[in-house]
C-alpha cells in the first residue's frame, strides 16, 4: 500500500471512530510561508490523531502540553494567575484551573508541503 493510501486509510478510520469530533488542520509553517495568498495547498500526512486543544492568545495548546508544565503555560496565557512562589498545593490548584478551561477534543490532521504535486520533469 502506498504512503498516500495509508494516510487516507488512517484518516477514514479516525473519522469512522470519532464521527462527531471536529477536524483541525495542523499546518506546517513552510506551507504558509508567504501571506500573499488567502488559501494554501498542502499534503495530508500519515499522522492524524485525536487530541484535546485550547486556543490561547498566540498559540494553540494541547492539554498534555499545558499539564506537562503548568507554570509555563500559565505564565504564557495567564501571568496574573501565577504567584511569586508556588507551593505544591498551589500547583495542584493551578492544574485544576488549567483542566477547567474550555478544552476541545478534536481530530488533528497534519498538513505538510505539497510534495505530491511535484511531478517528474
Amino acid at each position: 500500500m502506498t504512503e498516500i493510501r495509508q494516510a487516507h486509510k488512517k484518516l477514514i478510520n479516525m473519522l469512522t471512530a470519532y464521527p462527531d469530533l471536529p477536524i483541525i488542520a495542523n499546518v506546517y509553517s513552510e506551507v504558509v510561508a508567504d501571506d500573499g495568498y488567502a488559501y494554501w495547498c498542502g499534503d495530508v500526512e500519515e499522522s492524524c490523531y485525536v487530541d484535546t486543544l485550547w486556543a490561547g492568545k498566540e498559540k494553540t495548546w494541547s492539554l498534555d502540553e499545558a499539564l506537562d508544565d503548568v507554570l509555563y503555560f500559565l505564565e504564557w496565557e495567564f501571568p496574573e494567575k501565577v504567584p511569586d512562589t508556588v507551593a505544591q498545593e498551589d500547583e495542584k490548584k493551578l492544574e485544576k484551573f488549567v483542566r477547567y478551561l474550555p478544552w476541545k477534543k478534536v481530530i488533528v490532521l497534519n498538513v505538510n508541503t505539497p510534495d505530491s504535486l511535484h511531478g517528474d520533469v
